[in-house]
């Protein structure tokens, strides 16, 4: 038996989705981490529901620090609840709870020199 005995002809390249539309995205995983101002920050991937060839994506959301300013603290405060809210996500749950949880979002496309054009989010729908 060949190592690779298997067929191949099913197979797409994993592109972008459109800008501009509406889609239902379920959160893979979330990283969490600290930024290089000390900030800490959570990264969750997305994948589409109905998307086989749609590239995998992520969204990055810094979290509240005493720190900020009145202007950044709520601008990062409503980040995280319109994301929050978007996938019916309690506000004082556990990152890792999150996987698997499905919402809306409005994408657009961006060129990343990097890994070519990729997905973002240019609005989380609310549930």
């Amino acid at each position: 038996m060949a190592f690779l005995d298997m067929n191949f002809d099913d197979v797409v390249e994993p592109t972008v989705a459109p800008a501009d539309s509406e889609y239902k995205l379920r959160i893979m995983d979330v990283k969490e981490g600290t930024n290089k101002n000390n900030e800490a920050y959570l990264m969750p991937r997305f994948e589409f529901c109905d998307g086989v060839g749609a590239k995998d994506f992520t969204k990055y959301l810094v979290l509240p620090a005493p720190s900020m300013d009145a202007k950044k603290l709520n601008n990062t405060k409503y980040a995280l609840k319109t994301f929050m809210d978007a996938f019916g996500l309690e506000y004082a749950s556990d990152p890792a709870d999150w996987v698997g949880a499905e919402g809306w979002a409005i994408l657009g496309v961006e060129e990343n020199e990097q890994y070519g054009p990729q997905n973002f989010v240019k609005k989380f729908v609310q549930a």
